[in-house]
């Protein structure tokens, strides 16, 4: 099983990241990244990681779960086609929120990105 901080060392270690580096990018000391690789510490705050996942492009799903693709996939196309045929299976109400989040600020796209993620890992729970 792959741990929080395993996963933070693949990733440095993916973008040829020294521990510094990564600190650095981060504005965060060279300390916390080797304790978070280590698990002396369990995990980076809230902040860190929102800083992580958007610096990077990385899949939260992956950062916090282990679960599908380091990075995010690239959104101008899909399995099935283009994303224009993607788009087409959204409701209205699914436009609209696409939309409303693609006109918000990146700061808080990953608010938003966290909070769906609490409310997924609640409802996983029950």
């Amino acid at each position: 099983m792959e741990f929080y901080g395993d996963r933070i060392k693949k990733i440095r270690q993916e973008l040829g990241l020294s521990q510094s580096e990564l600190a650095q990018k981060l504005g965060i000391h060279k300390q916390m990244v080797s304790d978070v690789e280590r698990g002396k510490q369990k995990s980076f705050n809230p902040q860190i990681e929102k800083k992580l996942i958007s610096f990077f492009s990385l899949n939260p799903h992956w950062l916090l779960e282990g679960r599908g693709e380091m990075f995010m996939k690239d959104v101008s196309s899909s399995e099935n086609g283009s994303t224009q045929d993607t788009y087409e299976t959204l409701s209205d109400e699914e436009r609209v929120l696409l939309r409303y989040f693609r006109e918000s600020p990146v700061h808080e796209r990953l608010q938003i990105l966290a909070c769906i993620m609490q409310c997924l890992a609640q409802h996983k729970k029950s």
